[in-house]
């Protein structure tokens, strides 16, 4: 389209921290407590208390920085942003405007690099809950849970590419370790700003969508405002500097309150908290102790163990299955290697909680063909709940694979039985003969291997007709 608009995108992510305690106090950092069960006075900013700096979440915050590519400061500061608002009992929220902890970095996406503008250390405010006609509900439990808060520069430049970069940026602070990102609790919240522009023209005029907790909803939100905003444009209209929120029931966005010039929080250092210093060997010591992120992770297992792009990416969905695969793949060829990875994308949750030696092993003896894939999987089920030898367990069972001729005489009584499955088959239906398949699965107990089934069904079939078909 001649004159089409110009999506310009950036985004604010709110990345809670695992920490044990809240950020500048000693209180539980827990999602899912009773209300108002998880403060205390200085948490709620009460007269008379003072923060501590919790050192576990600067370690995070350096963690994450260094993992996003990050410069680390050496020295940085804490600030308060004043405002009042209910869910921030005491009238300003400490944050690192001035100073950030760390700066710069990026992240690939498939439509080319997001650079990251900064990342800071700030405490969450409370959370509101407007499920009443007649009052607002507050939890103060969240407040000054520790927060990363990780701003993009405005290179984003469609929905798309929004939601892999937030998709690469979950996976990242998995493999850190530093948060758990639900987005169903709250784990990570994104602010979304877009505006549009004509190719070769300045940047439009800006909206900031708030509080987005999930990237379905956040891709909605930006194609809604993509279009509503072309469509002011296209009318002659002027776009409005405002806040808006996602309304997930209607998929637009709403109004949330119109900016007519840049809000002045009275940002001013924190009289209450000294300045943070680290030293070069405190960061390098952090970086040396980074594990390999998703995406090396993904190469080397379609480099090192002849994986499918698809078995290598499903890999990497978490750490702890990356892990997994790992150490149950030591020792192993590629092929059986390829095989544990089946297993483990087969039912990566079950797969988790087993030992890799027992996972391996499970590999080993399907390359060997002693059992099926459907008998690994059902072993492997078992394995999730309890332990035991997978090798030992199939032979006192009866589970091993049946091969050579007791296959053939199953596959022929599965044709002997299965007449109009064979005659749909003769007829040009060549799906039907796996009607034929599933007979001999079942009359085995998933101890046959589907594919040589088949293959021996279609010989026998082909034979039977005099080599009639077309197959």
């Amino acid at each position: 389209m001649r004159n089409e608009y110009v999506p310009v995108i950036g985004l604010e992510t709110h990345v809670e921290l695992l920490t044990k305690t809240k950020i500048f106090c000693s209180c539980e950092n827990r999602f899912g407590a009773e209300p108002n069960t998880l403060c205390c006075p200085v948490c709620m900013g009460l007269p008379g208390t003072l923060p501590s700096l919790n050192k576990k979440a600067v370690e995070y915050a350096v963690r994450a920085g260094l993992a996003l590519g990050c410069k680390v400061a050496t020295v940085s500061g804490f600030d308060r942003k004043n405002y009042f608002y209910p869910d921030l009992p005491k009238g300003y929220q400490i944050t690192q405007h001035f100073t950030p902890i760390c700066s710069g970095g990026s992240l690939e996406t498939p439509e080319g690099a997001v650079r990251i503008a900064r990342l800071h250390l700030e405490e969450d405010a409370g959370k509101l809950f407007h499920n009443r006609e007649d009052a607002t509900l507050i939890d103060f439990n969240r407040c000054g849970a520790p927060l990363v808060e990780i701003v993009t520069y405005p290179d984003i430049t469609s929905p798309s590419q929004a939601a892999d970069y937030i998709s690469a940026l979950r996976q990242v602070m998995l493999f850190c370790r530093v948060s758990d990102v639900k987005m169903n609790e709250g784990s990570l919240r994104i602010d979304a700003n877009i505006s549009l522009r004509r190719p070769g023209e300045p940047f439009g005029t800006k909206v900031e969508i708030k509080n987005i907790n999930s990237i379905k909803f956040m891709e909605k939100a930006l194609a809604y405002e993509i279009e509503r905003q072309t469509a002011l444009l296209e009318s002659g209209g002027v776009v409005m500097t405002e806040t808006r929120r996602f309304d997930e029931k209607s998929g637009k966005t709403e109004p949330m309150r119109t900016k007519e010039s840049a809000e002045d929080y009275g940002y001013f250092p924190d009289p209450d908290l000294e300045p943070l210093l680290l030293s070069d060997e405190y960061i390098e010591g952090l970086r040396l102790t980074l594990p390999q992120m998703p995406e090396e992770l993904k190469s080397r297992f379609i480099s090192d163990y002849a994986l499918s792009n698809e078995a290598a990416s499903r890999l990497v969905d978490s750490p702890d299955i990356a892990e997994l695969f790992l150490k149950s793949a030591a020792g192993l060829d590629n092929t059986a290697a390829g095989l544990a990875a089946n297993l483990i994308n087969s039912s990566p949750a079950e797969a988790v909680t087993v030992r890799p030696e027992r996972l391996g092993r499970l590999a080993e003896m399907l390359n060997s063909e002693e059992i099926t894939f459907t008998v690994a999987k059902t072993l492997l089920s078992e394995l999730s709940s309890s332990d035991f030898d997978p090798a030992q367990a199939a032979k006192e069972r009866n589970l091993t694979a049946i091969r050579g001729e007791e296959l053939k005489k199953l596959a022929k009584e599965a044709v002997k039985a299965s007449r109009k499955a064979v005659r749909a088959y003769l007829g040009g239906k060549k799906t039907a003969v796996m009607a034929v398949v599933g007979a001999v699965m079942k009359a085995s107990g998933g101890r046959a291997d589907a594919e040589k089934a088949r293959e021996l069904i279609i010989e026998i079939i082909e034979n039977e007709s005099g080599g009639d078909s077309d197959s």
